[in-house]
């Protein structure tokens, strides 16, 4: 007989998945050795020889590493089913064996006294099976001093996009909201052709690494579809992208509601805003029909049937003015944006028709993801008490609108600073002449500078047509004469002082 079982095999001491050879059976024996393996002896009880067999304590975890193997650096966030990372408060973490960063996520199992939850054996199953560029790895899982510290080793992301949004100075330029979207529609659909349905899509849950790759992260509310009609819960995905059928309470879920929740995510990479952030659910449904009209039965067919719809009477709002909120944006972009905000889910883009958009084939063109700028690691800042986990996003907890700081210094590199320092030169000899400056290493570094042909598209402001044709573009202060003193100045009643600006 092989004593040796997988984690998930032996709890409490006992063998759950005995095959007709063998029955199981526990005793546990104080021991004062300081290693967690050898606080519990762990016997089966083999029917070949009718005897009991100890297992080693090399074979209790079975494949399962132990979590004292990694070295915790620092804590980051915490998902729907899941702490990252409870262990001695730390997130990010570094693997003893190979020396590579990792992420720690630990199980809930605040409630669970018999086992794992289904939720993180779902998610434990479905990360095992998924292999894609745009989707987080789950590389192992280890095991803490009980049966009840289970913990998910994961590839680590260097931002999460919701972190981003909230730190970012200068907010992304459509090219790179682009390269951000058809990564994310390439996970979805991938995931979709896997039968998957995410079900929590939002900014906190994309990651992004130091390459510009982006990873969906989180599977705790993830589940397999396939049976049709099959019910769910319509309590998932965080309210502000939360379809139209889930705020109605339609038990039917597809992927759909994913797609909705890609259509919020880009409005808010456009907008650098929220797109819907609704504080209530009746606040949602109202910020919907504001934004896209009132659903009715010839649009939506049998909509009015649904639950919420049935005792709930919407405002009479029939105007779509999604092209309104999103004036700058190209005929193709707010054709994309209709097809995400389609109320009725079956005629909603799915991510293989979103791909195809001609949105992404017309100027600016997507970045390659290797061109998208690095940021510092907000996440990984050291914070004033390192036992306080990173406050979550108004998003996730009290909705509330956030905005970009505007004020903020844009951090420059050293390359960058050394390359202003050689143009301001008080000595015109020591000046940087412009070939010195076309070998300066800021030009070589990351960022990398784009190609002029992704440089974003401007309205032409030039030949915009102004109220009087015949007269010319009133010129420039610097290029006319300076203002008069009467312009600049006023006299209070004892002098001249500069006047105050008006905001």
């Amino acid at each position: 007989m092989n004593p040796s079982r997988d984690i998930k095999d032996i709890k409490y001491g006992h063998d759950l998945n005995a095959g007709p050879s063998s029955v199981s059976s526990a005793s546990s024996t104080a021991n004062s050795s300081t290693n967690p393996l050898n606080e519990r002896k762990i016997s089966l009880f083999s029917l070949k020889n009718l005897r009991p067999e100890e297992v080693p304590p090399e074979d209790q975890l079975g494949k399962c590493r132990l979590v004292t193997e990694f070295e915790k650096l620092n804590r980051i966030g915490e998902g729907t089913y899941g702490i990252v990372c409870e262990y001695e408060r730390s997130h990010r973490a570094r693997d003893t064996r190979t020396d590579e960063i990792v992420a720690l996520k630990r199980m809930r199992m605040d409630r669970e006294r018999e086992g794992l939850p289904i939720s993180g054996l779902r998610e434990i199953n479905l990360l095992l099976n998924l292999r894609h560029p745009n989707v987080v790895q789950l590389k192992e899982v280890a095991v803490g001093k009980s049966l009840e510290s289970i913990f998910l080793v994961m590839e680590y992301c260097e931002q999460d996009l919701a972190s981003l949004l909230d730190n970012m100075s200068v907010p992304f330029t459509e090219s790179q909201v682009k390269c951000i979207l058809l990564q994310l529609f390439h996970g979805l659909e991938y995931l979709h052709k896997n039968f998957i349905v995410h079900r929590d899509l939002k900014v906190s849950n994309l990651l992004l690494t130091d390459n510009g790759e982006l990873k969906i992260a989180d599977f705790g509310l993830a589940r397999r579809y396939g049976q049709k009609d099959m019910p769910m819960t319509p309590r998932v995905v965080t309210l502000w992208y939360r379809a139209p059928e889930l705020l109605f309470q339609s038990k039917v879920q597809t992927t759909a509601i994913d797609m909705w929740a890609a259509g919020c995510i880009l409005g808010e990479l456009l907008l650098h805003k929220p797109l819907l952030p609704g504080r209530s659910e009746i606040n949602q449904i109202e910020l919907i029909v504001d934004l896209l009209g009132t659903p009715n039965d010839t649009i939506w067919p049998n909509c009015s049937k649904l639950p919420v719809l049935d005792k709930f009477h919407l405002k009479h709002q029939p105007y779509n003015n999604l092209k309104y909120k999103f004036n700058w944006v190209s005929a193709a972009g707010i054709r994309l944006l209709n097809l995400l905000f389609m109320y009725d889910p079956m005629k909603r883009a799915t991510a293989e028709e979103c791909l195809q958009s001609s949105y992404f084939k017309e100027n600016p063109l997507p970045c390659d993801p290797k061109l998208m700028p690095s940021f510092p690691q907000h996440r990984n800042l050291k914070r004033e008490a390192d036992d306080q986990p990173m406050p979550a996003r108004k998003a996730d907890s009290e909705p509330e609108r956030y905005s970009i700081k505007a004020n903020a210094l844009f951090e420059v590199s050293a390359a960058g600073i050394r390359l202003l320092n050689l143009l301001f030169m008080y000595d015109p000899m020591k000046r940087a002449t412009a070939e010195e400056c076309l070998q300066s290493s800021y030009f070589k570094e990351n960022p990398l500078p784009c190609d002029p042909k992704l440089m974003p598209s401007f309205p032409q402001h030039r030949n915009l047509k102004r109220e009087a044709d015949d007269q010319p573009i009133p010129a420039r202060k610097a290029d006319s004469e300076p203002e008069s003193r009467s312009q600049i100045l006023h006299f209070n009643g004892n002098k001249f002082v500069p006047k105050m600006p008006k905001y």
